[in-house]
C-alpha cells in the first residue's frame, strides 16, 4: 500500500452522487492571537493505494505531535471494499494547542512513519497580550 495523498484543511466533502472529493481551504499555517488556543476544526485528509495482491482491509494511526509531545492519536482503518484506492477523512474538533511550535501530522504503519505534513503556528503580529489583573481592589 502506498500513500497517495497526506493533508490538512479546514474542510472535505464527497459527493454522493459523483464520488468526488472536495477540499476546501488546504492549511499550511494557522494564527493564533494568543496561546494556548483551541483550533476548531482541523480536516485531515488521506488517499491511500494498494496492488490487487494486497490486503483490503489495513490499518494506519494518525498521531499529531507538537515539540514532541503527542497531541493527538488515532487508529484507522482502511477498506478497499474491492478497489485498488481508498480515502480516509478524518475530522478533529477543538485541539487544544498550548505554544506556536509546529504542528506535526503524522502517518504510521506498522510502527513506521509513512507520512508527515508539517503545520506552522503563528502568533498574530502587533496584537497585545491581554492585561492580567493582580492585586485587590
Amino acid at each position: 500500500m502506498k500513500m497517495r495523498t497526506f493533508l490538512v484543511s479546514d474542510l472535505a466533502a464527497v459527493d454522493k452522487r459523483t464520488n468526488t472529493l472536495s477540499i476546501f481551504n488546504i492549511i499550511g499555517e494557522l494564527n493564533a492571537e494568543s496561546f494556548p488556543v483551541i483550533v476548531p476544526r482541523l480536516t485531515v485528509v488521506m488517499v491511500f493505494e494498494r496492488k490487487e495482491n494486497e490486503e483490503e482491509k489495513q490499518g494506519v494511526v494518525l498521531r499529531i505531535k507538537q515539540s514532541g509531545h503527542k497531541l493527538f492519536e488515532a487508529q484507522i482503518t482502511l477498506d478497499f471494499q474491492g478497489k485498488l484506492v481508498a480515502r480516509s477523512i478524518v475530522e478533529i474538533r477543538a485541539l487544544m494547542v498550548e505554544r506556536s511550535e509546529p504542528l506535526v501530522f503524522q502517518l504510521l504503519r506498522n510502527g513506521r512513519q509513512i507520512a508527515t505534513y508539517p503545520v506552522l503556528l503563528l502568533a498574530k503580529a502587533g496584537i497585545a497580550e491581554p492585561k492580567r489583573e493582580t492585586g485587590s481592589a
